[in-house]
Formats: C-alpha cells, structure tokens, sequence
C-alpha cells in the first residue's frame, strides 16, 4: 500500500536524479553516428529526416541504436533511407491495418 511517507520518497528520488541530469528528457533524439555521417552525404536525405514528427524521428533513430553490429546498422540504414525519403515513418505500413 501506498503511503504518503512513501510517495515522499519517490519525489525527493525524483528530484535527485534530476537535479544529477540522470533522467534523459524524453523530447531528447539522440542521433546515431552513422546517420549523421549520411546526412553529410546526402542533404536531402537530412532535409526529410528534420520535418519528420519527433516520434517518427525517434523511430528510426532508436531502430538504429538497437542494432549490435556495425554491419547490421548499416543494413537498416539502407533500408530506412528511401522511407525517410519518402517522410514516412518506420512502422506507418502497420498503422493502416
């Protein structure tokens, strides 16, 4: 049971990890560097990938994090351009069922 002691406790913890910057703002896109070395590349590739919506932006960016590989990365880099390209998001084909 929630108590109020309790609930005390987690706001004080709340306020200390943020105060030590330990929470990550979740408006926060963190760019992998594969991506940003094709933006140098390709401008227009860039140019799509900055009007899409934070969430679609968050997509691809995490979809690229996730990968171990180096080799991996770039295979969904590949796959991800034209869909940038296009202003589409990763998962919108899935959205439309």
């Amino acid at each position: 049971m929630l108590t109020k002691k309790i609930i005390l406790e987690y706001i004080e913890q709340t306020i200390a990890s943020h105060k030590k910057g330990l929470v990550r703002k979740t408006d926060e896109i963190i760019i992998p560097k594969e991506l940003l070395a094709t933006f140098k590349k390709n401008s227009k590739l860039e140019a799509s990938f900055n009007v899409l919506t934070p969430g679609k932006k968050r997509e691809y960016t995490e979809h690229l994090i996730s990968a171990k590989r180096d080799a991996t990365k770039l295979k969904r880099l590949e796959k991800i351009t034209p869909l940038i390209l296009e202003k589409k998001g990763l998962y919108d084909k899935y959205k439309n069922c």
